[in-house]
């Protein structure tokens, strides 16, 4: 059930069943963390890259919002993958710069 923590929005699976396991859990509010910044990269930009599409003179900045929309998702990719690792080596490593974030979780009981 840990594993679906680090699979986009089947980070929800785990929350809405509500598992009792405290290492589901640390990986549950990593995984929700993970696809929360996700989520907002892809508002963010597909309201940056659509209003930028339209003016002629803004194709040069187009692509590079839209190499760093790839890094970023890039980085998303990597530490997903680093979490569903620690997950089939039953560890409770903290991802770098998610683990900050999901210890304020506190409505994942």
């Amino acid at each position: 059930m840990a594993l679906l923590a680090y699979l986009g929005p089947l980070c929800l699976v785990p929350l809405l069943t509500g598992e009792k396991d405290e290492f589901v859990k640390f990986h549950v509010k990593q995984g929700l963390v993970l696809f929360i910044f996700e989520a907002l990269v892809w508002i963010i930009f597909s309201l940056i890259l659509g209003s930028m599409t339209w003016s002629w003179y803004t194709w040069g900045a187009l692509g590079m919002f839209s190499m760093l929309q790839t890094l970023l998702y890039l980085c998303v990719g990597i530490l997903s993958v680093v979490g569903i690792i620690n997950v089939l080596n039953g560890q409770r490593k903290e991802l770098p710069f998610v683990g900050k974030f999901a210890e304020k979780i506190t409505f994942v009981k």
